[in-house]
Order: structure tokens, then C-alpha cells, then sequence
């Protein structure tokens, strides 16, 4: 945690800043972001710092930048209907 906490301070006080300790212990960054809350406290640093996510089903797999994760309000690509 240190590392992280050094090396990406603003991912470690996102995520230091969740309000219950409920959603501490059992929350995940996969939840948060696949919620797609405009409110996800993990988002913007993650996207800050350049992060992809690896999105794998039975066909294939890709690795996207996490803002084309994100295709609107509580929607993602991995939203019916969407590529």
C-alpha cells in the first residue's frame, strides 16, 4: 500500500476517501468503475495516470484506454448493445 500511496497519491486518496467501511472492505475497483458513477471515486485518478482496462469474454480480448470505457451516465461498453 505504500507504494501505491507514494507512486499514486491521488489513486491512494480516492480511494482513502470512500465514505463507509463497508465499501472499503468489500468494494472493488472493478465495481466502482463498472458502475460507472460520474461520482466513481477511482476514475479520475485512474484516468489521470493512464490507465486501460483488459476486458475479456469467450471470443476475444482487448485492452482499451479507461475514457473509452466510459460511455455515458451509468453506461459502459460492456453495456448491451454497445461495442
Amino acid at each position: 500500500m505504500a507504494s501505491v500511496q507514494k507512486k499514486y497519491t491521488a489513486l491512494f486518496e480516492a480511494a482513502s476517501s470512500v465514505t463507509s467501511l463497508q465499501i472499503k472492505n468489500m468494494g472493488t475497483i472493478g465495481g466502482n468503475l463498472c458502475n460507472a458513477s460520474p461520482a466513481a471515486d477511482s476514475a479520475p485518478p485512474l484516468i489521470a495516470f493512464g490507465a486501460k482496462v483488459k476486458l475479456v469474454d469467450a471470443e476475444k480480448e482487448r485492452v482499451i484506454p479507461l475514457e473509452d470505457f466510459f460511455v455515458g451516465n451509468g453506461v459502459t461498453c460492456l453495456s448491451p448493445g454497445k461495442s
